[in-house]
């Protein structure tokens, strides 16, 4: 241990008289003020200089008094930046406008009700010093509803190897884990890809990563846990409004239009991340009337800058064929409508053969 601890003294003197700063962490917070400050604890847990990393807190227009609190935090520590935006836009804009001004060598993401593993940092930042890599990969632990914590790491035959953008979309990717945090991203790397979160809406990410993936020459494991994800009833995938849910669909929407888009050059991956949009996002929250008692046009009005591809999805995928089966057969309606997914789909292609036979 003595040994470990010395190494990354060593190290983070070394940056510290090359004048480099190593590590940006962007966080985005609304409303958080019970948790950001255990989060950034964390962050200031890491042992090197603080001219060696920054941290990048953006407000989104927060109600309580979370700013405050970061700006009495930051008043402390000169490398932190609170950034405030002036209309809540969500976590999207909140990174966006983090990768636009950091300055590290490299990114790394942090909720604020989640905390990092300065020692799981620590290995991914030491490889990366070394190989460069686009984007490195720490495994992570999670919370479940009942408190317990569990941990989530990749095949042992990747560990500390480098794989091409293919291989890993190919043969490692895992969807329902595909979120900012689980990764270190060299910052010209990831400025250069164009890609970026949709703002002003939930689950801006689903899709991010994949994007973010595809364009990586160099995608680098390393062994050691560097986050802690908590579970949080009051987080945005939570959230059950007519609203959360409307942007739900829009998510899952998001996965299956990139599913299409890579079928003939990646087929595993547009199989993997169509089926988690069709099946996670957009099926699981139909079914069960968490949307079906609502028109598609009433959801689609409660999402802002909606695309005429979203309204006419939506309709493909729930609400017409709902609408029609619930008024004409509203018994046969409420019994599938309390199964899942294939039942649903069943639901649809029975309203189609109704249709049909009115017709004849």
């Amino acid at each position: 241990m003595a040994f470990r601890f010395i190494g990354a003294a060593f190290w983070s003197t070394n940056l510290r008289i090359k004048g480099v700063l190593k590590l940006t962490y962007i966080i985005p917070v609304y409303n958080s003020v019970d948790c950001v400050i255990v989060c950034l604890e964390g962050i200031y847990s890491l042992p090197f200089n603080e001219n060696g990393f920054e941290v990048i807190v953006v407000d989104d227009c927060s109600t309580d008094n979370t700013l405050d609190a970061l700006n009495d935090y930051a008043s402390k520590h000169s490398n932190m930046v609170v950034l405030h935006q002036e209309v809540n836009q969500r976590q999207g804009a909140a990174r966006n406008r983090g990768i636009d001004v950091a300055k590290g060598e490299y990114i790394a993401f942090c909720d604020a009700d989640d905390t990092i593993v300065a020692n799981g940092v620590m290995n991914a930042l030491r490889a990366v010093s070394e190989t460069k890599a686009d984007i490195c990969y720490f495994d992570f632990e999670y919370e479940t509803s009942d408190g317990a914590w569990r941990l989530f790491e990749m095949p042992k035959e990747t560990r500390n190897k480098i794989l091409t953008a293919s291989d890993y979309l190919n043969i490692y990717y895992t969807c329902y884990y595909n979120a900012p945090w689980r990764n270190l991203y060299r910052t010209d790397f990831l400025r250069k890809t164009g890609v970026r979160f949709v703002e002003g809406v939930r689950w801006e990410d689903c899709d991010w990563t994949v994007k973010v993936y595809a364009q990586a020459k160099t995608i680098q494991f390393v062994e050691g846990v560097g986050y802690r994800y908590a579970f949080n009833e009051k987080s945005v995938s939570k959230q059950r409004s007519v609203k959360a849910m409307s942007e739900r669909v829009y998510a899952g929407l998001r996965l299956i239009k990139l599913g299409d888009e890579v079928r003939e050059q990646m087929p595993s991956l547009s199989k993997t991340i169509s089926d988690e949009g069709k099946n996670y996002y957009v099926d699981d929250t139909i079914r069960l009337r968490n949307l079906t008692k609502y028109s598609s046009k009433q959801c689609a009005e409660l999402v802002e800058n909606i695309g005429e591809d979203h309204l006419n999805a939506l309709a493909h995928y729930s609400w017409p064929a709902w609408d029609s089966f619930f008024i004409n057969h509203r018994h046969l309606s409420s019994f599938f409508l309390l199964f899942a997914c294939p039942m649903a789909g069943a639901g649809r292609k029975l309203v189609n053969t109704l249709r049909v036979s009115r017709k004849k």
